[in-house]
């Protein structure tokens, strides 16, 4: 009785297995056949929030499914990212992320990063700007720069964590700032339309509106060189070109899922977010939010996220900021030569 137990388990376990829909390529068929949930890993308001909203609306008739969206916040991302994570790689779960996943590991925030997701498609990238109140004594960006230099750890400068465009743009500068945190973008812009913060670094599409109804003053964008789109506010290349090395620099956005979900499923996506995408309504949004167009997907995604994991993580580093990047075998950027420097973590 034993020995037919034993015979016959192997067959029953492989019946089941064949029962499974994601082994079998039953559920990659008729994927999507529910709503799907996208996860943003911060509020309201953001850059993220704003192009995952925008893109999900055009892509939900390609597909033939909802997407419902939700803000999951806290943790600069890594809780949204956890959540995307912790459920099965079978597509129902979007991570709708910016680019801070690509520095969790050297900073202590999580073990996930992108490594653990597969990009669907890179939509934009921003340039980012230093704001400040209209009423604020700062009229230009060298203003801003020498009253921190003269007077560090004063200033109450918005951060959104240590991954996020402020954190990453104030550890570049190397200037001691009185760091006050936020949830994401759209809180520190309403922070400082109430004159609870002096100044703040977000991404463009998140401070747009209020640049145009003048309720925050830009000082100047982070970026080697002005922009022709971008008026005459001046460039950080300009005023400081110390940073130079360092720029241009800024925050992207894309939806990624998680790695081991079934290629016709990832096929699935990358072909609906490219059609939504190229539509005229996304790309005037684009256009009008002032990011810089990629539509990047498979290994041209792949490549522009290991270029800038790459970059920002040495140049953390350099600053003291993050661990040693070769512990997790992120390589020194290409055609530069990194001066290695004493690091707290070490």
């Amino acid at each position: 009785m034993f020995s037919k137990r034993v015979f016959v388990l192997p067959f029953l376990i492989l019946f089941l297995s064949s029962c499974n829909p994601v082994t079998t390529g039953v559920e990659s068929e008729t994927y999507p056949s529910r709503s799907i949930t996208g996860v943003i890993p911060f509020g309201p308001g953001g850059g993220a929030d704003s192009i995952a909203r925008v893109i999900s609306q055009h892509t939900e008739p390609i597909l033939g499914e909802s997407i419902v969206l939700q803000n999951v916040e806290g943790g600069a991302g890594s809780i949204a990212a956890y959540d995307v994570h912790k459920d099965p790689a079978n597509g129902y779960k979007i991570l709708f992320g910016a680019e801070n996943p690509n520095l969790y590991r050297t900073t202590g925030i999580s073990d996930l990063s992108y490594h653990d997701y597969e990009p669907i498609m890179l939509f934009a990238r921003t340039v980012p700007v230093v704001i400040v109140h209209p009423d604020s004594p700062f009229q230009t960006l060298d203003d801003l720069i020498e009253q921190a230099e003269a007077d560090p750890g004063k200033i109450l400068m918005a951060t959104t964590g240590p991954v996020g465009t402020s954190g990453v743009v104030t550890s570049m500068l190397g200037l001691d700032f009185a760091m006050v945190p936020y949830k994401g973008e759209g809180a520190s812009i309403t922070g400082l339309m109430g004159k609870q913060i002096e100044a703040s670094i977000v991404s463009l599409p998140s401070a747009y509106n209020y640049i145009l109804a003048n309720k925050v003053r830009v000082l100047g964008i982070v970026n080697d060189t002005r922009l022709e789109d971008f008026g005459d506010w001046p460039a950080l290349g300009e005023v400081a070109p110390d940073y130079l090395e360092h720029l241009p620099w800024g925050a992207y956005y894309g939806a990624y899922v998680k790695k081991g979900t079934p290629e016709p499923i990832i096929e699935k996506l990358r072909d609906s977010f490219t059609q939504a995408f190229h539509t005229d309504e996304f790309q005037s949004f684009i256009e009008r939010s002032k990011m810089i167009s990629l539509g990047l997907t498979g290994d041209e995604a792949l490549a522009y996220q290991t270029e800038w994991e790459s970059r920002t993580n040495w140049f953390l580093y350099q600053s003291g900021f993050a661990e040693h990047p070769s512990n997790y075998n992120i390589p020194i950027p290409r055609n530069e030569t990194q001066k290695e420097r004493k690091n707290p973590f070490d």
